[in-house]
């Protein structure tokens, strides 16, 4: 479900905030959900591979650095693949699931295909 804000707002816990650059914070399900609608009503996301790189555990606490590879379609211009690097910071809810508290990102190179 690459595209589909909802499911991807569901795997942020309730104070969850993503932090891109340049852009303002979204913090909280529903200004994720409207920071990836918007993203998604001008971009169509074709592929994700994701590559973690080191992932500690701390209690009820993980932090996951990686890289990732993208291939995405903005509405109006060719399909550029993205490569890029990011840090996503995991809590452990109250009902045991893992949820992504903090997430950021950076774009390395994009390049048309």
């Amino acid at each position: 479900r690459l595209n589909n804000p909802d499911s991807i707002a569901a795997i942020f816990a309730p104070d969850g905030v993503i932090m891109f650059p340049d852009a303002p914070d979204a913090r909280g399900h529903d200004a994720i959900r409207a920071l990836l609608a918007g993203i998604f009503d001008s971009t169509t996301v074709q592929a994700l591979e994701v590559r973690p790189d080191t992932i500690e555990v701390h209690g009820a606490s993980a932090t996951e650095w990686g890289t990732y590879t993208e291939s995405v379609k903005p509405r109006s211009s060719p399909t550029i693949r993205l490569e890029g690097r990011y840090v996503i910071h995991w809590q452990r809810q109250p009902d045991g699931q893992w949820a992504i508290r903090r997430f950021t990102g950076n774009t390395l190179s994009a390049t048309p295909m």
